[in-house]
């Protein structure tokens, strides 16, 4: 099993191992990282925005980004679902669906227990599964996992600037020093028991209660990129504090420096300030996940319907302590997070009629809570008087504002497919789901530091605003699949299909002062809501085994995406603006190979292309410092007819050579490299294009056919390629200065599992 091979054990690992799948992390007042199936993914980051690939674990679909952080392990079955999914998987489907099953209890008794250790970040796992038959109707499962590491692979050495520059001179002192020592330094905990009963031949039902907790060191696997100044050159804090130079940063062009984080610390005094808005830990920064989910699966079988309940709570909370100007002054600081819960539940019946008409008829229900609370100081202007109209909470406070949403979702849906076998080998199955979503948010400043520098509402919206954004969505997804098998072990298809995103409301990074309390409902809504986004178009290919030892398939596709969801980010005012492209496109085709040359040696290759392009889109934000002659007239520009998106291009190939070394053990080898072409650039901005790069993964295992002992060393990314999976504008700094998210270097995993 490929997640096996690698220690998959993060959706970011699934990037080194599948072509047109790409996880990425994101960094501080984001919504956690962006999923993209044939380059289709999140353009929107803020908080209000949500994924447009649905992770579905255990039948519940998760459409929050700091999913990504919840940790892999004892599963049955992973899934890459490509293209639009509105058929079986509802709203933000659009570009597909990565869909986890957990390992459920079988009828013996039997388990795992595997150690782990990580040599460069010195990270020890601990995993175990055990399943336990009661009896005949009763059983359960209870399975955990551990991490401890101790180190991480992003070096911290900021150092604190002394004296402070005197556009500096009011932030309260020099910054405190480095956070910490190394990134990411992740502790995590989960944990997960399923109880299956099955009191009938006509009924079963399955519970599994999931609980995930990780914390590490900051959150953003950031590290300066490039530098407007050119090779070699100085950063700068921008024109608001007359572009003071850090003189710890520079763009040597190392692999090395690459490495290498200036995390610092606010001065001590705005720490002790701010203590109660950043919970009460001002020693380190830090990203704090909890999730906790239960799913009720309930099958009822009368004659030949099936009856089916899928019933999901999911509850969250996601904090981040950090720094957004990675410089080595420390000037933005922010504890911010959201948390939330969300119940769904889905009906559906389905016929297994013996002649050629069979039906799958349902509804689904979901309702939502979500909260963003966001303290945030951007500006350095010493502790906030006890003047009037300063709230007493915020005396004293280093704080530049503080604002705080509320956020409801609530969506039900009905859906249906009719499959009609025409010949033996034909088969037409048309399908749609109706949906309606709506949504209202309450999002308050709480507190505006400006107010009582430059006056109420001059920078961002007056201490005391509230805005009352409200919109609603429906859609109509239909789709048809025609299957054809033109002998047993092949399938030709085609298929029409559609889907769609649901409209949101931002949450951004900061307030506007374009808001005040007299602002109109119809200027907060054109300025905070978005679209929803709709796609349409085919594909069809080929899948088959052949000779007995080829398995192989093959894919085109063209799809059409009207009002596309995009985000734009402003470097200046550390906030992420959300807008509608009017339409784009996405094309292309993949195709993979599976070879077993011999009963030892199976070869793969895997190749998928998507050719993305913006067919209208006149209003789009500009890119930090461009001008007039570069396409920016009234702060935006066009990027009609531009391609965009990651990598149109990836390859990937391997092998795995498995076969017995004695009467006792058998020894496996396994080496799969993957290929990504040079990306397109974010919003049109030059320096932006991720450059291409390869990933080399590496195991080697030895064990016992049908016996309890294994033993491992996984490598990934052998070669130590440094790449990144994003680069964008580093915050308050002068145009050009950009920041890459940085992918894993060389790890190396020893492992040990035994199995009873």
């Amino acid at each position: 099993m490929q997640l096996a091979r690698y220690n998959t054990v993060s959706l970011t690992d699934l990037n080194s191992q599948l072509p047109g799948v790409k996880i990425n992390p994101g960094g501080g007042g984001n919504a956690g990282g962006n999923m993209s199936i044939r380059g289709v993914g999140n353009l929107a980051g803020d908080y209000g925005a949500e994924q447009p690939v649905a992770f579905v674990m255990d039948g519940f679909s998760f459409t929050r980004g700091h999913i990504i952080d919840v940790g892999f392990f004892d599963l049955a079955d992973v899934e890459v679902l490509k293209g639009p999914q509105t058929q079986y998987f509802g709203k933000n489907s659009p570009a597909g669906v990565i869909a986890v099953t957990s390992k459920s209890p079988g009828d013996t008794f039997e388990g795992f227990a595997r150690v782990g250790y990580e040599i460069r970040s010195e990270d020890p796992v601990v995993e175990f599964g055990v399943s336990i038959p009661v009896s005949d109707k009763f059983k359960f499962r209870i399975a955990g996992r551990g991490e401890f590491m101790q180190g991480g692979y992003i070096r911290n050495e900021g150092q604190p600037v002394i004296p402070n520059p005197p556009g500096l001179a009011s932030q309260g002192g020099p910054s405190a020093g480095p956070s910490y020592g190394k990134y990411p330094k992740q502790h995590q905990y989960v944990g997960r028991a399923t109880f299956v009963f099955t009191p009938s031949d006509n009924f079963d039902a399955t519970l599994k209660v999931f609980a995930s907790y990780s914390h590490q060191d900051d959150i953003q696997p950031l590290s300066l990129y490039a530098c407007g100044a050119g090779p070699n050159g100085p950063t700068y804090l921008n024109a608001l504090f007359s572009f003071i130079p850090d003189p710890n940063e520079s763009c040597a062009p190392s692999s090395t420096h690459r490495f290498i984080d200036y995390s610092l610390l606010p001065p001590t005094a705005v720490s002790k300030a701010d203590a109660a808005f950043n919970g009460g830990n001002p020693d380190s920064y830090y990203q704090y996940t909890r999730n906790v989910l239960t799913t009720l699966n309930m099958n009822y079988k009368i004659g030949d319907v099936t009856l089916t309940s899928v019933t999901g709570y999911w509850d969250e909370k996601q904090n981040e302590y950090t720094y957004y100007d990675s410089s080595s002054y420390g000037v933005v600081q922010s504890l911010q997070g959201e948390s939330g819960h969300s119940f769904s539940e889905e009906f559906r019946a389905r016929s297994h009629f013996d002649f050629p008409v069979n039906f799958m008829v349902g509804a689904f229900y979901e309702k939502s809570f979500r909260s963003l609370d966001a303290p945030v100081q951007i500006f350095p202007l010493g502790p906030a008087p006890a003047l009037a109209g300063v709230p007493p909470a915020y005396v004293g406070t280093y704080l530049t504002y503080h604002q705080h949403w509320d956020n409801w979702i609530e969506s039900w849906s009905i859906f249906g497919t009719l499959t009609w076998k025409i010949l033996s080998n034909l088969e037409v199955e048309g399908a749609v789901r109706y949906t309606e979503d709506k949504r209202h948010s309450i999002g308050e400043q709480l507190f505006n530091r400006l107010d009582f520098v430059f006056g109420p509402g001059v920078v961002f919206a007056p201490t005391g605003t509230v805005a009352r954004p409200t919109t609603s969505f429906h859609n109509t997804s239909p789709s048809v699949t025609v299957s054809w098998h033109p002998m047993p072990d092949m399938l030709v298809y085609a298929a029409y299909k559609t889907g769609f995103q649901a409209a949101g409301i931002s949450n951004p990074g900061t307030f506007g002062a374009q808001f005040n309390n007299s602002t109109p409902q119809s200027v907060v809504e054109s300025q905070l809501t978005f679209n929803g986004s709709t796609v349409r178009g085919f594909e069809g290919g080929i899948k088959g085994h052949f000779f007995d030892m080829l398995t192989a398939d093959f894919d085109v596709f063209d799809y059409r995406y009207k009002n596309l969801q995009v985000v734009a980010y402003d470097s200046t005012t550390v906030s992420f603006i959300t807008e509608n492209a009017a339409n784009s496109s996405a094309k292309g085709v993949e195709a993979s190979l599976v070879l077993q040359a011999s009963e030892e040696l199976q070869l793969r290759a895997a190749v998928v292309y998507s050719y993305l392009k913006f067919g209208t889109f006149e209003g789009a934000a500009c890119w930090a410092g461009q001008t007039p002659a570069q396409g920016c007239v009234g702060g935006v520009q066009s990027l009609s007819g531009q391609t965009y998106g990651g990598p149109p291009l990836s390859l990937s190939g391997g092998f795995t050579y498995d076969r017995p070394i004695t009467d006792r053990w058998s020894a496996s080898l396994t080496g799969d490299v993957i290929w990504y072409q040079q990306g397109r650039p974010n919003n049109g901005e030059p320096g932006t294009a991720i450059p291409a790069y390869a990933l080399l993964n590496i195991s080697a295992r030895l064990y016992e056919p049908g016996g309890p002992w294994e033993f491992a060393v996984i490598c990934s990314n052998c070669a130590n390629q440094f790449y990144v999976n994003q680069i964008g504008d580093k915050s308050l700094a002068a145009a050009g200065d950009l920041v890459g998210y940085l992918g894993k270097p060389r790890l190396v995993t020893l492992q040990a599992t035994y199995r009873w």
